[in-house]
């Protein structure tokens, strides 16, 4: 996260169970602690404390910056072999969240140290082998939240031919709990840099559980250097992100969103900021996204343009926009689509647009036009055939009796597959709160049945969350190729609860049985609820969501 490491003295106290504690203790080695994703060991030695209920962490708001956001904290107790676990991710800052600098922290006991067996397999093609320095990080889910451990570099010996298989053990890393990402990249250094990796394995000797992750694709180093204007007011706090796309040996090809962030203050007024990043291989670059998420204060963004080196093949592209990224600047829009400078654009369309304002007294008005962006995520089900190639349209209609257009749901990505979350940005005007939406599909493609789980919208300026529950096959034969779903959390709307529950981390602790849950709020409480849905739910040590309604 931007902006999470801190500069000041922290200290810690830890309360015991027979009623004493170690005073504040302070936090502090040789090396430069408490940095962004950074994990900080310190060793002390107390009187025997029993078990640790409670920590209280602080800092003393000294130094450049001294806002803090603390992810966790374990104590490990190295004569019991008892770990305790305090989850915290919370900024300690006078500036964010509620203003505090100080945390008292519940604890819970578990297993918060592991060693991770991470396994490394070179494709077996002409040049798939690397000479550079490879690094990984691994990242789980722990208590219903994505958390990354530090960053690794893997090396030993000759690593990374082609065809072979490298083996690496990471000794007393933090429990991560299930597994869900590794990310994996080099330094572009030595000769012939270009890297094929197949996939990665990774074993918890926690559990002795093994996840595989496939890549099958090549790693290029991008050396993108981003201008941002020099004019007043152009530099911003948000967090940016860049995707490419190309074209190799004839097939399309585009990398994930990848973030741009460094160490330093970016995208200031003036400055020139160069990211070294290891992506996919997208062959001859065509054109880029670049846009950020409006975090922080001041973020509007005037960018100048972006310049992209690939070092394996030596292309390097310019990208000119000189113009606003911003919600309250024109063209009002965070994210912008870019193309080489001097190369082939797209077609230019032009479009007249006609508004007819209605011949009723008092229909007409004086005042500006706003236009809101919308964060709209679609989730697919996870049942067979659940996904669809049709093309998806959705109009949303708010209190203030408008509505948007109809809205074309796509992006570059294969969208609404079974099991997948699908993210847009729709840009409309302001339909104040979102009451209901109609959601449809024009029944194109092979299998264009689809079940859609439900759908989630954000008011990017509000910050205000809306739910619409489906559950629900949109089928031409079922007459469903058009369905209007109510917000569930709209004024006389059924209310609808998202559930998580965390199934324990001890053998045998899962279950096939049919759970229910029963809901006590101000006005009574629920019926006998069924917690089910076509996932495998209530499996050890797994986080299962239901919707109830």
């Amino acid at each position: 996260m931007r902006g999470a490491g801190t500069d000041a003295n922290v200290t810690i106290i830890l309360f015991g169970s027979n009623g004493m504690d170690t005073g504040k203790v302070k936090l502090d080695t040789s090396k430069n602690n408490f940095e962004r994703a950074q994990m900080d060991i310190f060793q002390f030695e107390f009187p025997d404390l029993g078990d640790i209920p409670e920590v209280e962490i602080e800092h003393d708001n000294s130094g450049m910056g001294p806002g803090w956001h603390c992810e966790q904290v374990v104590v490990n107790d190295d004569t019991t072999n008892k770990s305790y676990i305090f989850t915290c991710d919370r900024w300690l800052a006078t500036d964010e969240d509620d203003g505090l600098i100080r945390r008292r922290l519940k604890g819970s006991v578990g297993s918060g140290i592991t060693n991770y067996r991470v396994t490394v397999y070179t494709s077996d093609c002409r040049g798939a082998g690397t000479d550079a320095n490879v690094y990984c990080e691994l990242s789980g889910m722990l208590d219903g939240k994505e958390v990354w451990g530090p960053r690794h570099k893997l090396d030993s010996k000759n690593n990374f031919e082609r065809n072979e298989t490298d083996n690496f053990l990471l000794k007393k890393q933090r429990a991560l709990g299930q597994l869900s990402k590794v990310k994996v990249g080099h330094d572009n250094s030595g000769v012939g840099p270009g890297w094929h990796l197949d996939h990665v394995e990774v074993t918890d000797d926690q559990d002795g559980k093994m996840y595989y992750f496939p890549c099958n694709r090549w790693f290029d180093k991008y050396k993108i250097s981003v201008h941002t204007s020099d004019i007043r007011f152009s530099g911003t706090d948000a967090n940016v992100y860049i995707q490419l796309f190309g074209q190799l040996e004839g097939v399309e090809k585009t990398t994930e969103k990848a973030a741009l962030n460094s160490s330093k203050n970016d995208f200031e007024r003036g400055n020139i900021d160069v990211f070294n990043l290891t992506l996919t291989n997208v062959g001859d670059l065509k054109r880029i996204i670049i846009g950020h998420d409006n975090f922080g204060a001041g973020a509007s963004w005037h960018l100048n343009m972006v310049e992209i080196f690939c070092v394996n093949s030596g292309q390097t592209e310019r990208f000119v926009y000189n113009g606003w990224l911003a919600k309250d600047e024109e063209p009002y829009k965070l994210e912008v689509e870019l193309f080489p400078e001097g190369g082939d654009k797209p077609p230019i369309v032009r479009y007249t647009v006609t508004v007819y304002t209605s011949d009723i007294r008092g229909a007409g008005t004086d005042a500006n036009v706003t236009m809101i962006m919308y964060t709209v995520t679609v989730y697919t089900s996870d049942i067979r055939g659940a996904g669809t190639d049709a093309n998806v349209t959705m109009i949303m209609y708010g209190d203030n009796g408008l509505n948007s257009p109809s809205l074309k749901l796509d992006n570059s990505k294969n969208n609404f597959e079974r099991d997948m979350m699908d993210e847009f940005i729709c840009e409309t005007i302001d339909l104040g709160k979102l009451t209901k939406i109609q959601l449809s599909h024009d029944d194109s493609g092979l299998g264009p049945g689809w079940h859609v789980d439900h759908v989630e919208i954000l008011h990017q300026t509000s910050g205000e969350r809306f739910y619409f529950l489906a559950d629900q096959w949109m089928e031409k034969k079922l007459g469903t190729l058009s369905i209007m779903l109510e917000c569930s959390n709209a004024a006389g709307a059924k209310q609808t609860f998202k559930v998580s529950i965390q199934t324990g981390d001890k053998r045998g602790a899962g279950t096939d049985s049919d759970i229910s849950i029963i809901l006590f709020g101000d006005n009574g409480k629920t019926k006998e609820l069924k917690l089910e849905s076509s996932k495998d739910n209530f499996e050890r040590n797994k986080v299962g969501v239901i919707f109830v309604y």
